[in-house]
């Protein structure tokens, strides 16, 4: 599958003017028009006319560049025609050629006979993005003998009829940001430029999260349980939850009770696009009882208490 640099026949750091100088080339050679409407030359203008759209725009340039080519195909939302402008020998009056339709890639799994490899990654690293070893299973022709393939496996000690070796070799590939759980790239999107390209087209990178302490994980949702002062849940006010990101703060309302749940929009794990942005964090506030109180502080907490005890012998009258 080529991205779409390889399809402009451009380099990753190329300027706009670059872009837009391969772009009109193209659209010269395989235009329909100029190719009797064939199906090979209309599937090809579909293509350039695709990456065009994407590389020209700075801001779909940059989410391209981040997300790799598969999951950006899958669920950047590309508009369904392209706008064709008028160009070189091609004016179009109405500014619109039917060849342009955009073919949206709907597929949510991986290929079926594609070989699958896991990565796993931190709830933090799903946001920065990151570069990990992954474990490539490979299939090689037998070297005893020569990869025939046979009934009798006695007849070659080292493959035992089946023709070939497995192996396997680690190789480095880099995550984008904004990935999820269950997202997959074919290798060659995220293989890291240092490695060998040499793998079998058929390999799909497959992310898995890693569970992380303190924070149990339902779909896109996470959980946890804060301790919070009695005072504090008491009196409200200000208090300090942490996140996958980071510690935020939250104010309490006076009075909140002992096992309240609150939710924090958007401070969960990401979606797939197609679904939505992120999802929430929702945090069981429990009681903290303090273990340990100097003097002052049991004077303080039992004056509290008889004032309590106070007022409720006076309701009870």
């Amino acid at each position: 599958m080529k991205n779409y640099y390889e399809i402009l026949g451009v380099k990753r750091d190329a300027t706009q003017e670059e872009i837009k100088h391969a772009y009109r080339n193209l659209v010269k050679k395989f235009h329909p028009d100029a190719n009797h409407h064939s199906e090979e030359s209309k599937e090809q203008f579909q293509q350039i006319s695709e990456a065009y759209q994407v590389l020209s725009d700075e801001e779909s340039r940059k989410q391209y560049d981040s997300w790799g080519h598969s999951a950006y195909r899958k669920y950047a939302g590309q508009a369904s025609r392209h706008t064709w402008q008028e160009d070189e020998d091609y004016s179009r009056e109405n500014g619109h050629c039917g060849a342009c339709q955009t073919k949206k890639d709907s597929e949510d799994e991986p290929p079926p006979h594609s070989i699958r490899v896991a990565v796993k990654m931190s709830y933090q690293e799903i946001f920065t993005g990151a570069v990990k070893s992954v474990e490539v299973p490979l299939k090689e022709s037998c070297s005893s003998c020569g990869g025939k393939q046979d009934a009798d496996s006695s007849k070659c000690h080292v493959c035992h009829g089946k023709g070939y070796v497995e192996r396997k070799q680690q190789a480095k590939v880099r995550i984008p940001a904004r990935t999820y759980e269950r997202c997959f790239y074919p290798l060659a999107d995220v293989l890291c430029e240092e490695e060998e390209s040499s793998f079998p087209e058929n390999i799909i990178v497959i992310v898995l999260l890693k569970d992380q302490k303190g924070f149990e994980r339902k779909n896109y949702h996470l959980y946890s349980v804060q301790q919070v002062s009695y005072m504090a849940m008491a009196l409200g006010g200000e208090i300090e939850i942490p996140t996958i990101e980071g510690m935020t703060k939250y104010r309490l309302e006076p009075g909140t009770r002992n096992g309240a749940r609150i939710r924090l929009a958007g401070q969960g794990l990401w979606m797939p696009p197609k679904i939505g942005n992120r999802g929430d964090l929702y945090v069981t506030l429990q009681v903290e009882v303090p273990r340990k109180l100097n003097e002052k502080q049991q004077a303080a907490l039992q004056a509290f208490w008889d004032t309590m005890r106070e007022e409720d012998a006076i309701m009870k009258e």
